[in-house]
């Protein structure tokens, strides 16, 4: 491993750990002051998570054996590589905090040959009234209120080892965000849009022009007034010829292969690993919610994308989305847990409505000691859209691009978190 570690890759891992240390230091003058009430206080803290996969991947085959219709099944068993981080969260005043980490999430670096470490995320906080702060930096992203995902190796807020199948969540580029606190209500507003990464040019060949990349918005507004439930609503759109980057999502964990497509958001699924599909991305809305009922909890989400012409991608789309999960806690160490999402293109549904369906079913187990968590899952991904017939994987399928086959996985995962 340290023979494989290029002098790139020692300044991107010294970059980083300067970072945190940096913080550090920072708040060290303020230390002196504690007894005049000052509050500097550095905590770091870190995670690690590393799964096991068993799946089974069903490939239509036009060539395939004879008696199977066409469809192969092939199985594979095997670990998929390790992910790690370490943040650190500091107070440098009463009112102006801070948030740094550095991480190596492998399954989610396009070229995944490479062991490499980034800032992944990094924020400055500062209160400017009892129930207002602003945030600026790279901000977490996304139209869900109460999200149940796993990024990285930040894997214990989810019960389930995989998130779901439309997951519009990620972090911003660079860009600032207003958040709202309040006793039973809360919201947030977010704009964001980084430059480079192919984010300001257009992806189109023929016509190498440099696009405005306009700005990404997004709104959040939710309830949490009672102890039983709370309930939210998101939206997101942009101002550019560019897509919302958190159409394709974040975070997968299962070993799918699939094959290399580009999106409207500039964002291109990898080799290898099968992203959840990538939603429209002019607009995207949902309403959520969650219950809470002693030991049992559970969380509803229900949304619509669409995207137009205008855009990169050059195309009318649309699709619905949407997840149901639940979680049982069988006492303070064991639980079970449960999710189905499903996402159904509505771009040729009046035509063909069979044909435009996936459908994402999760089942498992989890048990904590201490600061350790083993979580175990089944998960079995379907299309409806039958790869033989030719006009629908054509005209019917523009968010499942890359999804040709079903699959059935089995997923151990084990994790730390301090």
């Amino acid at each position: 491993m340290i023979k494989s570690l290029t002098n790139q890759k020692l300044y991107g891992l010294v970059a980083g750990l300067m970072s945190l240390l940096l913080m550090a230091f920072v708040a060290t003058p303020a230390q002196a002051q504690m007894d005049d009430g000052e509050l500097p206080k550095v905590d770091v803290g870190g995670a690690v998570s590393s799964d096991a996969q068993a799946i089974i991947v069903e490939d239509y085959d036009s060539d395939g054996p004879a008696g199977q219709d066409g469809y192969t099944e092939t199985t594979s068993l095997g670990f998929n590589r390790v992910a790690a981080q370490i943040q650190a969260n500091v107070q440098f005043s009463e009112n102006v905090s801070g948030y740094v980490e550095l991480s190596a999430e492998p399954e989610e670096n396009p070229d995944f040959t490479k062991f490499t470490t980034n800032i992944d995320f990094v924020y400055v906080n500062v209160n400017v009234a009892e129930n207002l702060m602003v945030q600026a930096g790279t901000p977490g992203i996304g139209t869900a209120n109460f999200p149940r995902w796993s990024d990285g190796a930040l894997v214990q807020g989810n019960p389930l080892v995989g998130n779901s199948l439309a997951f519009p969540g990620t972090a911003g580029n660079g860009g600032v965000k207003l958040i709202g606190s309040y006793p039973a209500f809360g919201f947030d507003l977010t704009l964001t849009r980084g430059f480079g990464g192919g984010q300001d040019v257009s992806s189109n060949a023929d016509d190498i022009v440099r696009d405005g990349s306009g700005i990404d918005i997004y709104g959040k507004a939710r309830y949490t007034g009672s102890d039983l439930f709370n309930l939210g609503a998101g939206a997101a759109f942009h101002t550019g010829s560019k897509g919302l980057s958190v159409a394709a999502g974040d975070g997968d964990y299962y070993n799918v292969p699939s094959e290399i497509i580009s999106t409207a958001s500039g964002v291109s699924s990898r080799p290898g690993f099968s992203n959840s599909p990538t939603l429209p991305s002019d607009i995207i809305f949902n309403v959520d919610g969650e219950v809470m009922a002693g030991p049992f909890s559970a969380n509803a989400l229900l949304g619509y994308a669409t995207e137009s012409a205008e855009t990169d991608s050059g195309t009318d789309d649309a699709a619905i989305f949407g997840e149901l999960g639940a979680k049982y806690d069988v006492n303070d160490s064991f639980f079970v847990a449960g999710r189905f999402s499903t996402m159904s293109d509505q771009t040729d549904y009046d035509s063909d409505p069979e044909q435009t369906l996936m459908s994402r079913f999760a089942l498992g187990a989890g048990y904590t000691y201490e600061a350790a968590m083993l979580k175990l899952e089944y998960a079995n991904q379907s299309q409806a859209t039958d790869p033989a017939d030719t006009d629908a994987g054509d005209d019917g399928t523009f968010a499942f691009a890359n999804q040709d086959h079903n699959w059935q996985a089995i997923t151990a995962q084990f994790s730390v978190a301090f």
